[in-house]
């Protein structure tokens, strides 16, 4: 068996349809697409806290998928997954608000599409609270994005590398090696940005 890359996608963005599905099956790939159901119902502005600026800036780029949009790229194959209603740090909610998050906004995506297995967690951010609460609403998988290196992993903790505009092509092929894959997800790199980032201020006083 050969290897595999799992592309995924959070948020829901537009352009997801528009610039991403076509490239994608130009090459014959298909992706994990994670929405956010009430966003979808109006196409609206992807605007949370943390986004409000570039939602006001970018309000063309800063769109929801629709669900006929959703619809086309399920039935070309593409797994439409939850990031829940609101975009929120679920490890700061309540038991009550973690719930809803997890299990209303798979209910949405199920009663449209039929079906939703899987969940990204929003800012990649969830612990063992969390990753019960999503095995509870029935999920079968999860993905985590570890900014701070990730130990252990499972069906409900799959941690991703993200993939951005510091990315050259000699920096993508790392990502895609066993030993690269280490290295980005290690404990240990936080600590070395770190100190990388003392040694370029210090470089800088002199």
């Amino acid at each position: 068996m050969g290897r595999y890359a799992f592309l995924t996608f959070d948020d829901g963005y537009e352009d997801n349809y528009t610039n991403a599905l076509p490239l994608l099956r130009q090459y014959g790939f298909t992706a994990w697409i994670f929405v956010l159901p009430p966003l979808v119902e109006r196409q609206a502005a992807l605007s949370w806290p943390e986004v409000a600026d570039d939602a006001a800036a970018y309000p063309e780029v800063m769109r929801s998928l629709s669900w006929k949009m959703i619809e086309e790229m399920a039935e070309a194959g593409f797994e439409i997954g939850s990031h829940g209603l609101r975009h929120p740090h679920l490890p700061q909610l309540g038991d009550d608000e973690l719930t809803e998050e997890l299990w209303q906004s798979r209910t949405e995506i199920k009663d449209r599409l039929g079906r939703c297995d899987s969940f990204a967690y929003p800012f990649g951010e969830w612990d063992d609270r969390v990753e019960a609460a999503a095995a509870r609403a029935g999920y079968s998988f999860a993905f985590t994005s570890p900014s701070a290196g990730q130990r252990r992993v499972g069906p409900l903790t799959v941690p991703r590398l993200p993939i951005d505009a510091r990315d050259r092509s000699w920096r993508f092929r790392a990502k895609l090696t066993t030993p690269g894959r280490t290295m980005f997800l290690s404990s240990v790199r936080p600590i070395t940005r770190k100190l990388r980032s003392i040694a370029r201020a210090r470089g800088g006083d002199r």
